[in-house]
């Protein structure tokens, strides 16, 4: 009985320190944010400690939490963190060719374009993100680095 109990203890920290799926979306994100903006800042030097804060907010990390919860109901735990672990291998490959690496981002996310409309609508994700970044003063800095940066200016 008490080497159970010593083995719970044990646990606890590992299962309290566990990262779940929504803090891991938000880690990768924000190791995304971090290397597109060192790409642009290397070529871009006027962008640098100019451009958007990428971190999330509450409204981001709830629509987040909804739509790790749908994708979790329709194509399982599993699917979903193979999904994730395919962005993150993506994520740690260096950017030669800013349009071929995002281009590159995996996509295989089993869901049909209909399920991945109805959980948007539901959720709200891409809204979440699209009110933080337009509501940032610093947005039309990134826009102008991006289309430099996709060769389109």
């Amino acid at each position: 009985m008490r080497s159970l109990a010593l083995a719970a203890l044990i646990a606890i920290p590992t299962i309290a320190s566990a990262e779940s799926d929504v803090e891991r979306m938000e880690r990768l994100a924000s190791t995304m944010s971090t290397k597109m903006y060192a790409y642009i800042e290397e070529r871009f030097p006027a962008a640098k400690g100019n451009l958007p804060d990428p971190g999330w907010n509450d409204e981001i990390r709830a629509a987040a939490d909804c739509t790790m919860g749908a994708w979790e109901a329709e194509i399982g735990a599993a699917q979903v963190t193979a999904l994730l672990d395919e962005m993150e291998n993506h994520l740690n490959q260096e950017i030669e060719d800013f349009q071929a690496w995002s281009e590159g981002m995996p996509v295989s996310n089993p869901l049909s374009d209909e399920q991945n409309v109805a959980i948007e609508a539901q959720c709200g994700m891409a809204n979440a993100m699209m009110n933080k970044m337009m509501s940032d003063p610093n947005m039309p800095n990134l826009m102008q680095a991006m289309s430099a940066a996709m060769g389109d200016g």
